[in-house]
Order: C-alpha cells, then structure tokens, then sequence
C-alpha cells in the first residue's frame, strides 16, 4: 500500500491534531513530544527555516498547555 508523502503542513498540522485529541494528560505529554520531534526532522531536514520552526514549537507547546489545563479544569 503506497501513501502519498505529507508535506511539512500537513505534518505540522497532524502533530496539532495529535495533541488535540489527546485523552489523558500522559497522551498529551506523548503528543507534545513526538510533534516537537517532527518538527525537528523538519528543521534538519530543510524543509521549514528556523522561524517557521520556532512558531509551529511555539504552538504546539500552547496547544499542550491549553489542553492540560482544560483537563485540570474537568476533574474539578
């Protein structure tokens, strides 16, 4: 089965999706991790320049947080 390769957008944007979807504070710990390193093998790979990079972490590190504390929130 042949897949058709991502680019660095839809990359990023699964790495955002993975993190919003996440179900446990340990899945969004997972999900926060794996996308920064995707992010990096985008950086290393030059696919994205150091700015892009910056704010796609950026993101994705606020992303994690906001869901973090919407789980706090909920088992109040």
């Amino acid at each position: 089965m042949s897949h058709r390769p991502m680019s660095p957008v839809e990359i990023i944007e699964a790495a955002h999706r993975r993190v919003s979807e996440a179900k446990s504070r340990n899945s969004i710990d997972y999900a926060q991790d794996t996308g920064r390193g995707a992010l990096g093998a985008l950086l290393d790979l030059c696919l994205i320049d150091r700015d892009n990079y910056r704010e796609a972490v950026f993101a994705l590190d606020a992303l994690a947080a906001s869901r973090r504390q919407q789980m706090a929130g909920g088992a109040q």
